[in-house]
């Protein structure tokens, strides 16, 4: 039976290797306890307030933070236990990335859609889902405040929709979309369907008419597509034709044809992440040629083109890594690599332009010891790297 309560014991299963250390909770486990335990003592789950949630903007997006351990270990428990009574498990991205490259490589005629949720956590109705959770009589007494007070702090009670940066958004998303996900997949022509937060992928056998208002239709309000980023694809083996499919970052392209009864898909990095990358060559020697920290600019190549590990949200304490490799394992295509390479150097040689200019001013030695990091290399020897949290502020600072 799930136990729900929010004890030191049941808290401390949340924590993370390295926060201990980070929010000075002691060198053991009968200390972190004690500090969990005394911290515990001061707050009542059922009224407690997020104080230390923070409001920040990303890429023109509102990013929410909780920087204190205890309401973030209250909120992974919290989450822990919505996960356990709705069974809610959350699609992993390698393995959808994985299963959209066998569905296309099937020698059959078929049909697939790619939808877009437009603003999908900003859209989300809240007060649905409090009253859907609220409802359940499995959910604990606390674990309904604790949501309910989150949703209706100071920060979050004039936001229509969740909050962007913390781990709970992702389950409370999917828990509101449960209706959606499992309509699209009893649809009887549809054969394989998944969904990673607001991207979707459907493939059917035969066509849906007015696609685009079919599936708006199974959305739950005020939640609507944007019809912009959404497409379909028409796989029929007897009409030549090429496609190039954008999805999780990739870029899927394929033919209307088969050879050795399979179709050929090559998968390269989607054209958006190309470009983050570039900027971030450039915005790094940016700011090398303002400071001349050639540490920090080795270390921002460092980053861009090797893999490091991260720690991963769940109490397993489990180490994943992230990096070129790991972010874009599927490729069979390695072209842009060799391509990225190449920009990187010329960038770092380039004669004309303001950024030129001020790094003309700094001994060749300087760039020798970055030209040598490569995403090709990178990527194909899986090389890892480790670095430390106040490294990791300092390198993605200028991006």
């Amino acid at each position: 039976m799930l136990n729900q309560a929010y004890t030191s014991k049941n808290l401390l299963r949340q924590l993370r290797k390295t926060e201990p250390q980070k929010h000075k909770m002691g060198r053991s486990k009968d200390d972190y306890l004690l500090h969990i335990d005394s911290r515990l003592a001061t707050i009542d789950p059922a009224t407690y307030s997020f104080v230390s949630l923070k409001k920040k903007k990303v890429n023109e997006r509102k990013v929410f933070i909780v920087s204190d351990i205890i309401e973030s270990l209250l909120l992974r428990k919290c989450n822990d236990n919505l996960k356990r009574i709705f069974s809610i498990k959350s699609n992993d991205r390698q393995d959808i990335v994985n299963k959209t490259y066998i569905m296309l490589s099937e020698p059959v005629p078929f049909y697939v859609y790619k939808l877009d949720i437009k603003s999908f956590y900003e859209q989300v109705n809240k007060n649905y889902l409090l009253k859907k959770i609220n409802d359940n009589s499995i959910v604990s007494y606390h674990t309904k405040r604790i949501i309910t007070n989150l949703l209706q702090s100071n920060h979050l009670k004039d936001e229509i929709g969740l909050p962007r940066g913390i781990g709970i958004s992702a389950t409370l998303s999917d828990l509101y979309l449960e209706s959606f996900d499992k309509s699209i997949n009893h649809y009887p022509s549809v054969y394989y369907s998944s969904r990673y937060v607001d991207d979707v992928i459907i493939f059917s056998f035969e066509r849906i008419p007015d696609y685009l208002d079919f599936f708006q239709k199974m959305l739950p309000a005020p939640l609507e597509l944007n019809k912009s980023k959404c497409q379909e694809f028409v796989v029929d083996n007897g009409k030549p034709c090429k496609h190039n499919l954008n999805f999780l970052g990739y870029n899927y392209s394929f033919e209307n044809k088969l050879i050795e009864k399979k179709r050929i898909v090559n998968i390269k990095i989607s054209q958006n992440k190309i470009n983050k990358i570039k900027k971030r060559i450039i915005l790094s020697l940016k700011d090398f040629s303002k400071n001349g920290n050639k540490e920090l600019l080795v270390n921002r190549i460092r980053y861009l083109t090797s893999n490091f590990p991260i720690e991963k949200p769940n109490s397993d304490n489990s180490i994943l890594y992230s990096g070129i490799y790991y972010t874009f394992m599927h490729l069979n295509d390695h072209s842009q690599l060799r391509d990225l390479d190449n920009f990187k150097n010329f960038i770092i040689h380039a004669s004309k332009g303001n950024l030129a200019r001020n790094l003309s001013k700094w001994p060749a030695s300087d760039y020798q010891s970055i030209k040598k990091y490569s995403f090709h290399l990178g990527h194909t020897k899986k090389i890892k790297i480790n670095f430390t949290q106040s490294e990791f502020k300092k390198i993605t600072k200028a991006w």
